[in-house]
């Protein structure tokens, strides 16, 4: 298939091949590769949609990067190529909020803050922005601001099994245990998934 990329005759066939490369590689999780991919298809034919199935491919990979090197570099590429989506769509939310989250990982991880509160801005109602929000208020333990966001994310999808869990999560740490509870046992009953049932457990145990 390497061959055929690098033996086509021209820019359309060796796009045609590039994509079929790429969702090979993202069939084994190879993301990083099928970024690669789908990057050349980009430069060649440099659409919105393009870049964004590009930037898309690379940030899957920065968010099972294992290593600091690997983050930075796939954080980097998943920067410069959302870029390009927002210059040509500068109302693409999905892409402003990876956007946002790939700065967080970067030396400037308050742009990243910038970025998602202006998706909040444009759009209250924005789950992936009020999720990660939130997983952000934990990780620098704010955790009363994390509750607001994962009880507005509940507002606007009750249904989101990890807006219930992490709201459960934050009502404890609040201590605020019987609300604490109803969200955890709200996420279990949204998800067949066990190990997400065992974690519920685990947390209500907690609670006693």
């Amino acid at each position: 298939m390497l061959k055929e990329y690098k033996a086509a005759p021209t820019a359309a066939a060796q796009s045609a091949v590039a994509i079929t490369l790429a969702r090979r590689y993202e069939s084994v999780e190879r993301f990083d590769s099928a970024g690669f991919y789908l990057e050349q298809v980009a430069l060649a034919s440099p659409s919105a949609s393009n870049w964004q199935r590009a930037a898309d491919a690379y940030f899957q990979a920065f968010s099972f990067a294992a290593s600091d090197e690997r983050v930075k570099l796939l954080g980097g590429k998943s920067r410069e190529l959302y870029g390009k989506v927002l210059q040509k769509e500068p109302g693409n939310l999905d892409a402003k909020t990876n956007l946002g989250m790939a700065y967080m990982a970067s030396e400037d991880p308050v742009q990243g803050v910038t970025i998602l509160r202006e998706v909040l801005a444009a759009d209250p109602r924005n789950e992936k922005a009020l999720y990660n929000m939130g997983i952000l208020a934990v990780q620098s333990n704010q955790f009363d601001k994390a509750v607001t966001r994962f009880q507005d994310l509940v507002k606007v999808n009750p249904k989101n099994v990890n807006g219930q869990f992490y709201l459960g999560v934050t009502l404890a740490r609040t201590g605020a245990k019987e609300a604490a509870k109803a969200a955890f046992l709200t996420a279990k009953s949204l998800s067949p998934d066990p190990a997400l049932a065992a974690s519920v457990d685990e947390e209500v145990a907690k609670l006693k």
